[in-house]
């Protein structure tokens, strides 16, 4: 529920003023509040100003949650893209208007949101239309947050560094948006992290071996502009992948034998990109593969012998226009 603000003097609002300003700065730097138009300009005098919670410095953590969010929906509402629940009533539709963005209801009220004990630990806009970029850092500032999910919008830019920050993330999707740049080997910083999607992008470089972490078990980069080979990491830091997906990019090298040490993979798509050398038969030695595509690549030689001398669980196996 809203809050109804204490009466202060002149005093206390410059005093309450200042203090924030310190605060945000701590959280953003000084520099991006040079430019009145930043998105954290917009969110810090948003805060200042026209919050009707009129919080402190001290509210915490309410008010860091709000400046984050605010300064997600400032960098990503270019030309009034969000289809629900934006700040105007005049631009989007809202199933209740508390759930708006920069509304005075309590930010764990926002459409998308979910908090526990007043703490965000899911952050869901997927197909809601955001569009522009980069995505602030200051997303990394929604600590405890478990679940981001921004997919199936128009978000451009590269993706943040800071989200490698996000200690308690298990579910990162940023896919089919308009992502560019190389995967951040910050990423390899998110010891909890389960799956992994940035599929449908713009993304260039190689895949970095540092995102393969121990709990990873989905992985999917399909659909961007990825060079390079397979790392060997893939297999060696993520023994409990479940789903790996790196079609439709332009790799290198060999499909690799390591595969085999993936006791729990159910799905491997590879297909569409420029592999070649000759498959390892061990890799269909385990029982729990169902999915196997690497068609449309250069990969030659002859199908190997474990295909048919073992009973796999294969129900899905496509090689079609390779050598």
């Amino acid at each position: 529920p809203a809050t109804t603000p204490e009466p202060t003097t002149e005093q206390d609002e410059i005093t309450r003023r200042a203090d924030i300003t310190r605060l945000l700065i701590n959280l953003s730097g000084v520099l991006v509040f040079l430019d009145p138009d930043s998105p954290q300009s917009k969110a810090r005098n948003w805060i200042l100003g026209d919050d009707p919670q009129h919080l402190g410095a001290t509210d915490m953590p309410a008010i860091i949650q709000r400046y984050a969010l605010a300064t997600l929906y400032f960098a990503t509402n270019t030309n009034d893209s969000w289809e629900q629940c934006a700040a105007s009533s005049t631009t989007t539709n809202c199933n209740d208007e508390s759930f708006r963005y920069l509304s005075g209801s309590s930010e764990c009220e926002w459409f998308g949101v979910t908090c526990l004990a007043g703490v965000v630990i899911v952050l869901n806009l997927r197909e809601n239309g955001l569009e522009g970029g980069p995505l602030p850092r200051e997303l990394e500032d929604l600590a405890f947050v478990e679940q981001l999910i921004l997919s199936r919008n128009g978000l451009t830019g590269s993706i943040p560094t800071a989200l490698g920050s996000m200690a308690r993330l298990q579910f990162l999707f940023l896919n089919n948006n308009e992502l560019t740049s190389s995967l951040p080997t910050e990423l390899g910083n998110l010891e909890q992290l389960q799956y992994l999607h940035v599929a449908q992008n713009r993304l260039t470089g190689s895949i970095p071996e540092e995102v393969f972490v121990r709990s990873l078990q989905h992985f999917d980069v399909s659909a961007n502009r990825l060079t390079g080979s397979m790392p060997r990491a893939m297999y060696v830091s993520s023994p409990d992948l479940v789903n790996i997906d790196v079609s439709e990019n332009a790799l290198q090298g060999t499909v690799p034998s390591g595969l085999r040490f993936l006791s729990t993979l159910k799905r491997f798509r590879a297909n569409n990109n420029d592999l070649t050398g000759t498959l390892s038969g061990n890799i269909f030695l385990r029982p729990s593969l169902n999915l196997f595509d690497v068609g449309q690549n250069e990969i030659g030689g002859i199908l190997p012998s474990q295909l048919f001398n073992f009973g796999t669980s294969l129900t899905s196996l496509v090689f079609e226009v390779n050598n």
